[in-house]
């Protein structure tokens, strides 16, 4: 038996020197130390403006919204005149130019016009898809922006968890040194140090967890910014969004105002309209005009030559088919249109107001931890280590008190982050890309 407990005592030993060689000595960011000095850690603004100069779909939008800046003059302008050269009438037996009267060679211009007002509907249209193009980069900014402080806001709250984890190591570690103690004078059980073990082990698990995240966050963000891949994620700098307190009806009207989604959509309608309007005008009917000059080679007979002019007219024999449908067409892509933009203000305001209630909840929450779950938390070990150590409480109590706050905490860091995720998307659905004008009222 004697023999037993030595045995016992040694591979406890062991156990303790191992768990205090796997304890780190200081939080990691998850990314692999390098031997050289790596980039300093990203400012959210400085990433923000890198990442808009750089990301492909943001230049690609660029690139739309240029070409098709280049679009309005071309509707607008006539098409272009048509230059003919020919010979007219020439005898097929002799192919003489002096055998015939009305023998002659002839060079001759036209022009088309389209009816009054078409040029102008066209040269509209083509601008309100060079808007619609112009506005989509911007939608597209505000999503990238919202994107990236998210990613910060995620970072920086898997390195509070990460410390997190890390203390409560240290402290389940300091644990497992008071059970051995206990027990090695017989003052404690075994049960009591497998259970600090267990949750030691646990801790660390979750901890592997939470450096994988950190390791493929700061990955993407690399990757999205096109940065090299040690830059240092350690410390990301990026300011907390305050409280939203405009009202709702105020936020749904400026946003409908200011984001450039429902810009892109109000340009989109009126493209829609003009394209109506320019449905109706093509009932009048296109028109071009030619002049022309001959020349007949004298005769025995001087010949002079020949001037003509001509106006030629579209006819509109096939309206009920093609104008007629074009004008219904158009008015329904209109009413889809208007219908589309009325769809969108529904969903921002059904966005807004859910939103604005979890800023509130998670708020109310944020407060509980701070004031009451948190301190409570650590009184209840506080309290349980001083009982623990005159034989007034169970070690497993000890330890699920422990637990408990290490729950509390990353639960509290949670709801600070569901906090910043909600006021972020708050901005983006109000046209915003930092809360300078909004944090006091809008």
């Amino acid at each position: 038996m004697r023999i037993f407990l030595s045995a016992l005592l040694i591979a406890l030993s062991a156990y303790g020197a191992a768990l205090a060689a796997d304890l780190p000595q200081q939080p990691t960011s998850g990314v692999a130390p390098l031997a050289s000095t790596p980039p300093k850690a990203q400012d959210f603004n400085q990433y923000v403006r890198l990442l808009l100069a750089s990301h492909p779909e943001v230049l690609a939008l660029k690139a739309e919204a240029e070409a098709k800046g280049n679009m309005p003059s071309q509707e607008y302008s006539l098409p272009n005149p048509q230059l003919s050269i020919g010979v007219m009438d020439l005898p097929s037996d002799s192919l003489s130019f002096t055998s015939e009267d009305m023998t002659r060679k002839s060079i001759g211009i036209s022009q088309a016009f389209p009816a009054s007002g078409k040029r102008e509907l066209r040269r509209k249209v083509a601008q309100d898809d060079a808007d619609m193009a112009a506005h989509a980069v911007g939608e597209k900014r505000l999503e990238l922006v919202e994107s990236a402080r998210l990613a910060f806001y995620e970072l920086r709250y898997l390195l509070k968890v990460q410390a997190t984890v890390v203390k409560n190591k240290k402290v389940l570690h300091e644990f497992i040194d008071i059970a051995l103690a206990k027990y090695t004078v017989g003052g404690g059980v075994q049960q009591d140090v497998l259970a600090a073990q267990l949750e030691y082990s646990k801790t660390a698990e979750y901890l592997i967890g939470i450096e994988q995240r950190l390791a493929t966050l700061s990955r993407n963000l690399n990757v999205w910014a096109g940065l090299p891949p040690e830059t240092d994620w350690s410390d990301p700098s990026v300011m907390p969004l305050g409280e939203i307190l405009a009202a709702e009806d105020k936020m749904v009207e400026g946003a409908v105002g200011k984001r450039p989604l429902f810009r892109q959509m109000g340009a989109a309608l009126q493209k829609a309209e003009d394209a109506a309007a320019l449905a109706r005008r093509e009932l009048a009917p296109d028109y071009a005009v030619k002049f022309s000059y001959s020349q007949r080679d004298d005769t025995p007979m001087q010949r002079s030559d020949l001037f003509s002019a001509e106006v030629m007219f579209d006819l509109p024999l096939y309206r009920k088919t093609k104008q007629d449908k074009m004008i219904a067409q158009s008015m329904i892509m209109a009413d889809r249109a208007r219908l589309d933009i009325e769809a969108e203000k529904l969903k921002l305001r059904r966005d807004i107001a859910e939103l604005m209630e979890m800023q509130r909840k998670n708020m109310r929450l944020l407060a509980l931890y701070q004031t009451g779950l948190l301190p409570q938390a650590e009184q209840a070990v506080h309290a349980a280590m001083s009982a623990y150590r005159v034989n007034k409480v169970d070690f497993r109590w000890l330890v699920m008190n422990q637990v408990t706050l290490f729950n509390y905490q990353i639960q509290m860091d949670q709801v600070e982050f569901d906090l910043q995720s909600t006021r972020t998307k708050l901005l983006r659905a109000m046209g915003e890309e930092n809360n300078s004008e909004v944090a006091n009222g809008y």
